[in-house]
């Protein structure tokens, strides 16, 4: 994607050839922005010991490693009293994560002062920013195979600590820097490993080269093959946790976010391009405009290529170079071309080195942090203000409040975690009351309900009501006029000019009941600073059994694992005057073999399950406990794929559920071995997302152990498209949609066949002829409160059938192949949309009637006649819950498969159409995937 947006952005390049340009004041001298100190001709504190004479080689050179960093930084800070070492948590392999803060003497010794001041600044006190350091975070390393910032990072450490020129004189006295110089180690030493073990004499500069692309296991995300730059909103990995704590107590004004881009760019920083969010504080455009050009003036200097409003990134607030805007500060983004460490030629004949790649992220460090001190007073006005002003805009928003039950225990305590950690505030009812004027995601009016006690409130007036509104809000419209222009886009069969999903809702993701109400919710509320304890009643032991619910079924696959025997009720029923879904978990004491109660127990005080004992097995309604409705559940012995073709985002996910969060064990296959492996071992086999299509399993011994184990047992999962390459090769009866036009044509819904024929196959633009206007997407009921600036396009009443449609036309058709295909490209990017379950289906355990699944271009499945459809999309009219959705869009998805399960022998394939784990943040369709590995072997 990041190439996509190069090739189609290069008119924004901005080259200056000269460099006598005139600088603005603070950067005239052109020595603070050199990276090697004994070019820069300026003077250096000679009792402080340089990274070069510490580590024997100059920086550029080659890459740093982890512990290199670590030692040196360390050795700095036991060197100089202008610089503290200071740790802030570990990775899940034990890696220390780290900042060294940089500034003067005097604010390093008063820091908790400071950092008290700020408190007080930021809430409108007696305290003068004029009095006061500023703080500034800079990250590097984010994404491990991005080599040059983190050397870049160590040379900036070494400049701030050690300078004697006014101008770092200045910063240390007005800047408090922390300088996080390496965010994800265990993605960095795999990105080393690899150009260490295809290291040659002989330089190897052509980009094609081996050395230049990493094998499966890339060094971009961390242990679990995370993209740490997407999970600042959720912090679903451990370290995100860590880092967002420790950012929080820093309370930056300005974040630097250091990266690298395609082998054959120049150099990216602010402004950033559209869309933005709407969401965004004021204050940071204007911040961006005035560092951006500060920041161009610095490559100026040089005649460097660099540009800039070409990043869209920004619209989506889970990435940290744009999250810490909701918190106040000024987040920069850089983006250097990348080298792998070595040095590349370019498509212009130059040649790009290791040495130019960090030096340009260390200018663009300096030259910030030169802006930063000059603006220093400015900046912490702005921060303050931007908290004071998110809470009268929140006094004046129609939206007061959101209202979040505690039906679910693990969601619940999810949701709160997401909201405590980023510093939102956030109360707890202690007594239930009746509440009218509550509006729900399905929109359909207000309405009245009891709350139950529990219930979370979230003020919208609070200084992080931005940061509340893009968490907890249903939906975030984009302006009207990027909406206009992106349809245009699409319509005359251009790509997409969004970069990343444009759905996120918590309340949505998560799949838990939320409100929100423009009144005031009386009741007994009390503030939550920190995490509760769970609560959970008291237990003890049954004389016949246990009864608990599990909706994320991790503390139902931890107790498998442990011995527990326990059986998954294919029947509602009704204990002591409580109903029971079908679903709800049995534990039988005269079946047990290990200590049951004690780890049920512990599972239900830890606020994993609720748990009821049973004296009996007798029940009133529904069937008896002891009947054969209750369906003996078998351990999981599971494998997930990966290798080369699979997705490592979409593999990680998987491993990291199982791993860390269910913490049972999991073993991690070599699809290209699999026709070597003993299958027997397993009963469920996953195979993530695929980016290599169909021919990832095509190879004929790969096909032939796979159909095998499946016949003989095994549960087979497939998701997002790993399930189109399954259907590509007949493993499934389901196909894509675009596969199956004969039989399945889509709904055509939005333009008609001339409007559409004329635009994409005969290059006419209705536009360009004065006729024509750009139909507006779809806004579900519940998203028409977050978007009225946009007409929503009504689609009940507008769909016709494929056959129908095309009739119409008067143009010539290209064939209904070619037109499928063009409607394919106003497919969701990222929304979530509506799908319908199944009720009572094994597949649909723990859930209700609907729920809302994220849709990211893909094709869509047409259940095949052998399939038991467990879920699927909800009609055109009900189907878009959040997010941008076209209403070409519509007519396609509608109706078609979600979830699909087919027999093949003794065992099964379940079929996701799109990923029910993306992110590690989708818990509502995360249920869906465990109840597929966990309950699937008692349904064969």
């Amino acid at each position: 994607m990041k190439q996509l947006i190069k090739h189609t952005c290069r008119t924004l390049l901005a080259f200056v050839p000269s460099a006598t340009l005139a600088m603005a004041s603070a950067q005239a001298d052109e020595s603070h922005f050199i990276l090697d100190p004994g070019q820069s001709g300026a003077s250096f504190d000679g009792g402080i010991v340089s990274p070069e004479e510490f580590l024997g080689f100059r920086i550029g050179r080659r890459p740093i490693r982890y512990d290199e960093v670590l030692l040196y930084l360390k050795h700095l800070a036991g060197q100089s009293d202008r610089v503290t070492f200071a740790p802030y948590g570990e990775t899940d392999s034990g890696q220390m994560l780290f900042t060294v803060i940089v500034s003067a003497p005097d604010n390093l010794a008063n820091l908790a002062a400071i950092h008290d001041s700020l408190r007080a600044i930021a809430a409108g006190g007696a305290e003068r920013a004029s009095q006061t350091p500023m703080v500034a975070w800079m990250g590097y390393g984010i994404h491990g195979d991005e080599l040059s910032a983190t050397d870049a990072s160590v040379m900036l450490a070494y400049r701030l600590a050690a300078g004697r020129d006014e101008t770092t004189r200045r910063i240390r006295e007005r800047v408090i820097t922390y300088i996080d110089p390496i965010y994800n180690p265990e993605g960095r030493a795999r990105a080393l490993a690899h150009v260490d073990a295809l290291r040659r004499h002989m330089p190897a500069t052509d980009h094609q080269d081996m050395v230049h692309h990493q094998f499966w296991m890339e060094g971009r995300g961390n242990r679990y093959f995370f993209d740490l730059n997407r999970d600042a909103t959720f912090q679903v990995q451990a370290q995100s946790r860590h880092r967002v704590k420790a950012i929080r107590a820093a309370r930056p004004q300005l974040f630097i976010d250091a990266h690298e881009v395609d082998w054959d760019d120049t150099y990216l920083f602010a402004v950033p391009a559209r869309p933005l969010n709407p969401h965004l504080p004021e204050n940071v455009h204007t911040s961006w405009q005035e560092f951006g050009d500060d920041h161009g003036k610095a490559f100026d200097a040089i005649g460097r290529s660099y540009y800039t409003r070409s990043w869209n990134e920004v619209f989506y607030p889970g990435y940290y170079d744009i999250w810490p805007a909701y918190l106040g500060a000024v987040p920069i983004l850089h983006e250097q071309a990348a080298t792998a460490g070595l040095s590349v030629r370019q498509e212009n004949g130059k040649l790009l080195t290791f040495h130019t790649a960090v030096s340009n992220h260390y200018r663009s460090s300096v030259a910030n942090l030169i802006t930063a001190s000059e603006a220093k007073d400015t900046l912490l006005d702005r921060w303050a203000a931007t908290r004071r002003e998110a809470a009268g805009a929140g006094r004046a928003s129609k939206i007061k409040s959101y209202l979040i039950l505690p039906d679910d225990p693990y969601k619940y305590r999810e949701t709160l975690r997401v909201l405590l950690s980023q510093g939102i505030e956030v109360e707890r009812l202690s007594s239930p009351v009746d509440v009218g004027g509550l509006h729900s995601v399905s929109g359909g009016g207000p309405r009245e309900r009891r709350l139950p006690e529990g219930t979370l409130k979230v003020p919208v007036s609070q200084p992080l009501g931005p940061l509340v509104r893009n968490i907890l809000d249903f939906h975030v419209p984009m302006s009207p006029q990027f909406l206009a222009d992106e349809k245009r886009n699409l319509d005359l069969g251009h790509a997409t000019q969004i970069f990343d999903v444009t759905a996120w809702s918590l309340p949505l993701a998560f799949d838990i009941e939320t409100y929100w109400t423009g009144k005031t919710v009386k009741g007994n509320w009390t503030a939550l600073t920190e995490m509760p304890a769970p609560v959970h009643a008291a237990v003890g032991q049954a004389n016949y059994g246990y009864i608990y619910r599990d909706s994320s079924l991790q503390a139902t696959a931890r107790l498998l694992e442990a011995g527990v025997k326990i059986r998954v009720g294919g029947e509602p029923f009704t204990h002591r005057d409580t109903p029971y879904a079908a679903g709800t978990f049995l534990v039988r004491q005269e079946e047990q073999d290990v200590d049951a109660a004690a780890l049920l127990s512990a599972e239900a005080e830890g606020g994993h399950i609720r748990l009821v004992a049973a004296e009996r097995a007798r029940i009133t309604v529904g069937p008896d406990l002891g009947g054969d409705d209750f369906h003996l559940l078998h351990a999981p012995k599971v494998g997930i794929l990966g290798g080369r073709g699979v997705s490592t985002t979409s593999f990680g996910a998987a491993w990291h559920l199982l791993d860390k969060a269910a913490a049972i064990p999991v073993t991690l296959l070599d699809l290209a071995r699999l026709g070597e492996l003993d299958l027997a071992a397993y009963n469920v086999i996953v195979l993530p997302e695929v980016d290599a299509g169909a021919r990832i399993l095509a190879h004929e011994d790969t096909m032939a152990a796979l159909n095998g184990w499946i016949s003989q047992g095994g549960t087979f999962i497939t998701l997002g498209n790993a399930s189109f390459a399954a259907a590509e090769l007949k493993m499934i009866s389901s196909r894509a949609r675009s596969d199956t036009l004969d039989t399945h044509p889509p709904l055509m819904v939005g333009r008609d066949a001339d409007t559409l024929l004329a635009d994409d196959f005969l290059g006419l633009s209705n536009t360009a002829a004065g006729a024509a206007s750009v139909l507006p997407p779809v806004l579900g009921p519940g998203a028409q409160a977050y978007d009225e600036a946009t007409v929503s396009f009504d689609v009940a009443g507008n769909a016709k059938s494929f056959d129908a449609w095309l009739s119409d036309a008067s143009a010539p058709s290209p064939g209904a192949a070619a037109v499928v295909d063009k409607i394919r490209g106003y497919l969701p990017h990222g929304a979530y949309l509506e799908i319908r379950l199944r009720p009572k289906h094994w597949l649909t355990y723990g859930t209700g009637p609907s729920m809302p699944a994220l849709f990211r271009d893909a094709d869509t499945l047409i259940a095949g006649r052998e399939a038991e459809l467990a879920a699927r999309f909800a009609p055109a009219e009900d189907l878009m819950l959040s997010g941008l959705v076209w209403p070409e869009a519509t007519g396609y998805i509608a109706g078609t498969a979600y979830l699909a399960r087919e027999k093949k022998g003794r065992g099964q394939i379940v079929s996701f159409a799109s990923d029910p784990l993306f992110r590690g943040y989708s818990l509502g369709t995360a249920r869906l995937f465990m109840n597929a590995l966990l309950i699937g072997n008692s349904f064969r």
